[in-house]
């Protein structure tokens, strides 16, 4: 089941998903949900596209704080076939602070890029991470 918020970002093309557990990661308190859409996917295609995988991550959150804070957070990109997201945005509200440390975060993101028939491909991706963000 897609969530309607994420189902109306890729309007009638093939949605694929994939769960990415995040372990040993104080940052995150849970595992990602990653949504994705190709691009340039026509009617009747049935290409074989292989998901973008989490590469690196480096840890821009303060990993000291020991009074976090969780908060559910969805946010919308476009993942280019050089494994870096582009037009990043917010998809639920958060305030100021969790705004700026999600963005923070996601710019220290590399990803293998999705591939359509063995191509490096741009897709259209909703991420939603459980985050443990230290308490302002």
């Amino acid at each position: 089941m897609i969530p309607q918020s994420v189902d109306a970002r890729f309007r009638g093309r093939n949605v694929y998903t994939i769960v990415i557990p995040m372990e040993h990661m104080p940052a995150y308190s849970g595992d990602w949900i990653m949504w994705f859409a190709d691009r340039e996917s026509k009617p009747g295609e049935t290409p074989v596209v292989r998901a973008p995988i989490p590469f690196q991550k480096l840890e821009p959150v303060d990993q000291t704080a020991t009074n976090r804070t969780g908060a559910r957070i969805q946010f919308a990109a476009i993942l280019r076939k050089d494994g870096k997201l582009d037009g990043t945005t917010l998809v639920t509200q958060a305030n100021p602070a969790v705004t700026r440390a999600v963005f923070e975060d996601v710019t220290a993101w590399e990803f293998r890029p999705a591939s359509r028939d063995g191509v490096p491909v741009d897709v259209d991706v909703v991420i939603e991470i459980p985050f443990r963000l230290p308490v302002q």
